[in-house]
């Protein structure tokens, strides 16, 4: 239930534009996203949170 598949990584990262190597390749590296990286991530996240409410409202509305 809280596992994301590697498509829809995939997905979210076409919608923020990043690849999925951004977000996960620390990861890999034994550290972490720094801070500066981290807060453009989190920015990016809101920015595709907020369209996709958009698409939501606009199919809810048809």
């Amino acid at each position: 239930m809280n596992r994301l598949s590697a498509g829809m990584l995939v997905r979210i990262c076409q919608s923020l534009e990043v690849s999925p190597m951004e977000i996960l390749g620390a990861y890999f590296q034994d550290q972490r996203p720094s801070c500066n990286r981290m807060v453009w991530l989190q920015e990016k996240l809101l920015t595709a949170e907020r369209k996709l409410s958009g698409v939501r409202r606009a199919l809810r509305d048809k």
